[in-house]
């Protein structure tokens, strides 16, 4: 194992309040490491504490310590909430990490550097397949086009920040997007999320650029875990339609939340119809 640095920072999560502010400093880390793929492995231990959020008080509680070296991050958590830590064992296990359970300690790292071996799809005789019918194959042909093309825009490396420009494109993206998906109640999940950010997109452009390449760093997970859901169920066909409804809700959450839209984004905004803001 690489040698870790020599200080440790500790959460303890007991309410929504405080793991926004363990998400607030994990975005403030991960400016420095401009990389998805040690956002998206964050992304999912606050998914999972979202989706139990309900169950966190200052009698059941998840503490996570967090070290790291210049290759690794080194997570310890405990927590005596059994669900979590049952579901949290089961996901690690489905995406192949290495880990440790001892004395009700659980122990695993993020690699700061992507492994190419870090998704294995089980290709077993075991393995469900299934298969949807409520949608025909040229409406997922164009769906899957939408986001590669949006994909190979790769902005990143033409302009050094952000701009207008790539805001509206994702905006212009999402809305039609959720254009193919609001026809059909199995997605309204989904429809919903999609929907919601364009709205923010449009409505708060500015506050979008001020973010800078923080905020392209999470426009660009979404964009990713959508395209995950979107594969997942309709190419692999290995998951079932809720699949990564709390994992795309809580990246909603997070943009909301680094915008500081909670006070000012109103029911009549949230509610707003792509119909009435881009003209579909």
């Amino acid at each position: 194992m690489n040698e870790l640095y020599a200080y440790k920072t500790t959460f303890t999560i007991v309410s929504q309040e405080s793991l926004d502010d363990f998400w607030s400093f994990v975005i403030f880390r991960l400016r420095l490491e401009h990389s998805e793929h040690v956002y998206d492995r964050f992304a999912r231990l606050y998914n999972l504490l979202s989706e139990c959020k309900n169950s966190l008080t200052t009698l059941n509680k998840v503490n996570i310590s967090l070290e790291e070296s210049s290759d690794i991050y080194f997570m310890s958590i405990d927590s005596n909430i059994k669900d979590f830590i049952d579901t949290f064992i089961s996901r690690l296990e489905k995406l192949q990490f290495t880990y440790a359970y001892e004395n009700g300690v659980l122990k695993y790292s993020v690699n700061k550097k992507k492994q190419s071996n870090i998704f294995i799809q089980d290709n077993s005789s075991n393995a469900k397949i299934y298969t949807y019918s409520f949608m025909d194959d040229e409406t997922i042909e164009e769906m899957l086009d939408i986001l590669e093309k949006m994909k190979a825009k790769d902005y990143e490396k033409v302009y050094p920040t952000i701009t207008l420009e790539e805001i509206n494109d994702y905006r212009t993206t999402f809305s039609y997007y959720g254009s193919f998906l609001r026809d059909y109640s199995q997605l309204s999940a989904v429809h919903n999320i999609v929907t919601e950010l364009s709205v923010i997109l449009s409505l708060y452009s500015n506050e979008c650029l001020a973010m800078g390449n923080d905020f392209r760093l999470l426009l660009g997970s979404f964009l990713n875990n959508l395209s995950n859901w979107q594969d997942s169920i309709f190419i692999k066909k290995e998951e079932t339609l809720d699949f990564m409804d709390a994992s795309l809700k809580a990246d909603l959450e997070q943009i909301k939340i680094i915008l500081n839209l909670y006070d000012d984004f109103s029911d009549d905004a949230n509610q707003t119809s792509l119909d009435d803001i881009f003209g579909f």
